[in-house]
């Protein structure tokens, strides 16, 4: 299997009620271009589990709350390949992320 290693950065919003806000061209070609039209979705429409949920609310509160970056490093693998990623929670103005 091989092993991912890229520094390339896909972005996207969320607005203070965590539906998505916008979304990078990078984001969409890494993703397989899926149809999404913010701002009708919410990001917990993708995020399945209760616990995954509750990690990700707890990051969002503190991104919010504190006004500070979370990272969190993680996998996303394929079948082919195990890709090393870094997922970076900013806080924006309003209430963004």
């Amino acid at each position: 299997m091989n092993e991912l290693h890229d520094n390339s950065d896909f972005a996207y919003q969320i607005d203070r009620s965590d539906c998505v806000a916008s979304v990078e061209t990078a984001w969409l070609d890494f993703n397989g271009k899926p149809t999404i039209r913010p701002p009708t979705v919410r990001v917990w429409d993708f995020i399945s589990g209760y616990e995954v949920r509750h990690l990700f609310k707890l990051m969002f509160d503190t991104a919010r709350s504190e006004h500070r970056e979370v990272t969190v490093p993680f996998r996303c693998d394929t079948p082919a390949a195990r890709r090393f990623m870094e997922l970076r929670i900013k806080p924006l103005e309003e209430g963004r992320l």
